[in-house]
């Protein structure tokens, strides 16, 4: 019984922690976070189209893109962004033991924590969303570290997807176009943190470094014609009914 009440209601022990999935500051603004960086292909431009635009976003990197990229690391710190651990390889955290799960997100930090401190609230994305309706992956995070928020999102543009089949940047360039304006037309998408990715891990895709450059300039570009800020994510203070049972059911 206890365990269908978990599933369906959000009952815990009282291990439940912070999701992030809202932008800070209220509906006009969009906050933007970028997974499975860094990249030699994508993150230094990306880092520009953020500073053209007066923009900041959350970096979630990769342990071992970041291990053998630490000068793009160091370039995301210097450039005033975000970064935090998405763990190592690249698995799912929910599907491990529970000392190979933490081992995945401490190789990360000791290797993000070589460009900054590690921060005192830290806030992790899990890959794929994996374990985030747990309240075991809850308890492990808590352990790991008791500042530990998790970086959810209400939008994801999919962008894994799209360079599929795309046989020239044209074509790129019109998936992202579309992308935007479904959007920005979506009701879901002012006042949500937005799911995107750096250099999708995994996708074979001729033109998929060029996907995160190409939807990001749109982004940015309509967000400056409609008035709407691009900001990082921010840690937040989760309304609670008590510790047991969470207010809020991320999907």
């Amino acid at each position: 019984m206890f365990g269908y009440l978990r599933q369906q209601f959000g009952v815990s022990n009282g291990a439940w922690l912070p999701i992030v999935h809202k932008a800070p500051k209220g509906p006009s603004r969009i906050a933007l976070s970028l997974d499975d960086g860094p990249s030699p292909r994508t993150t230094l431009k990306v880092l520009e189209l953020l500073k053209t635009h007066d923009a900041r976003a959350t970096f979630f990197l990769s342990g071992e893109r970041a291990e053998q990229y630490p000068e793009l690391v160091q370039a995301i710190v210097d450039s005033g962004n975000a970064i935090y651990a998405h763990g190592y390889s690249h698995v799912r955290l929910d599907r491990l033991a529970p000392e190979a799960a933490l081992d995945e997100l401490r190789r990360t930090e000791a290797i993000l924590a070589k460009a900054r401190p590690t921060p005192q609230d830290y806030i992790v994305r899990l890959p794929y969303g994996s374990g985030h309706r747990s309240p075991d992956m809850h308890r492990l995070l808590k352990a790991w570290l008791p500042g530990c928020q998790i970086g959810h999102w209400r939008y994801d543009f999919k962008d894994f997807a799209l360079a599929d089949d795309c046989v020239d940047l044209s074509q790129v360039e019109r998936n992202c176009n579309a992308a935007v304006e479904a959007a920005f037309a979506d009701p879901r998408f002012l006042g949500s943190t937005i799911l995107m990715h750096e250099d999708p891990i995994g996708v074979p895709a001729r033109y998929i470094g060029d996907v995160a450059s190409i939807l990001l300039e749109r982004i940015l570009l309509t967000a400056q014609v409609k008035g709407v800020a691009v900001t990082e994510m921010l840690p937040v203070r989760q309304k609670l009914v008590n510790r047991y049972i969470r207010t809020v059911y991320m999907e």
